[in-house]
């Protein structure tokens, strides 16, 4: 299976995250019009200058595997990340950035 990004989200300060047909990402900055970009997210004091802010990832399996095994109903949105993939092993993405210094 080729890996995919299923979805785009981004959310404003407070507001329920909003499914995007694109996104304008800034280097050092994130997605253009999320909470993060904008400095309003609930960590971003606490993140300022860490990369960790800029843009978040997760799998749809994830969710889905969550889902099952604790019989709820989590939407892919309700997790607030901005990317989630579908097919791409992300901590094997993890792993390859690390190493070349990232």
């Amino acid at each position: 299976m080729t890996g995919i990004v299923k979805e785009i989200y981004i959310s404003e300060t407070g507001a329920q995250p909003c499914i995007q047909s694109s996104a304008q990402v800034e280097a050092n900055k994130g997605v253009v019009g999320d909470r993060y970009y904008k400095g309003g997210g609930t960590f971003s004091e606490k993140l300022a200058g860490n990369r960790k802010s800029e843009i978040t990832f997760i799998a749809s399996e994830e969710i889905d595997q969550f889902n099952a095994s604790q019989n709820e109903t989590l939407g892919y949105g309700d997790v607030r990340r901005n990317i989630l993939t579908q097919g791409i092993q992300l901590k094997d993405l993890i792993f390859q950035l690390g190493r070349r210094g990232f």
